[in-house]
């Protein structure tokens, strides 16, 4: 059965919480650290307690695992490494380079603003607007439209929709009429007019 693409969403979704957890990483200098260590490789555990917990992995790992992020740093400004620790059986710092989808704005919600940076929130990705001509019969009006008007009419709805599907439909009724698509249901007033 034919469906959504979730996948793609996931990944764009996935790319601009990386963007996102970059420029949070930029902000503070390249480089933002959870748990220190001292010396002696000790760490304190409330540090530990209080580092965001990801789901995450390595290449060379089988499956996702909980993993205590330790830090997270900018290699030439622009390529993300993110360190963690296993949840379970503490052992290494790990560099880690699959994470769950979703995960990485965790990361980001437990990095503090800094004087100059407040938000490193980005514009989302366009509205995904899936317009069929059984929509436009729907509300009404004639589904037998030129290219032109099928493409205006879905320029129409994009600069009017709202991610609200309450609108939707009005929306879709006032672009078909701003277009003069004729009605379906045309009354004899209105063919006197």
């Amino acid at each position: 059965m034919r469906h959504t693409d979730f996948y793609s969403l996931h990944k764009k979704l996935d790319e601009q919480a990386r963007e996102e957890l970059i420029a949070a990483i930029r902000a503070h200098g390249g480089e933002y650290t959870f748990i220190h260590f001292d010396e002696d490789g000790e760490y304190d555990d409330q540090e530990r307690n209080e580092a965001p917990i990801i789901m995450a992995g390595t290449h060379s790992m089988d499956n996702y695992e909980d993993f205590y992020i330790s830090r997270v740093e900018l290699q030439d400004d622009k390529y993300l490494n993110v360190y963690g620790f296993p949840k379970e059986g503490w052992a290494d710092e790990m560099e880690l380079d699959c994470f769950a989808h979703g995960h990485l704005e965790y990361i980001i919600d437990e990095i503090p603003e800094t004087d100059s940076v407040k938000s490193v929130t980005t514009m989302p990705p366009a509205p995904i607007l899936i317009l069929s001509p059984e929509d436009v019969e729907c509300v009404g009006y004639n589904p037998n439209m030129t290219v032109s008007q099928f493409n205006e009419l879905k320029r129409l709805m994009e600069k009017s929709f709202e991610w609200n599907m309450d609108i939707y439909w009005d929306a879709l009724r006032q672009a078909c009429e701003n277009l003069g698509i004729e009605p379906l249901n045309k009354s004899d007033e209105d063919e006197e007019d």
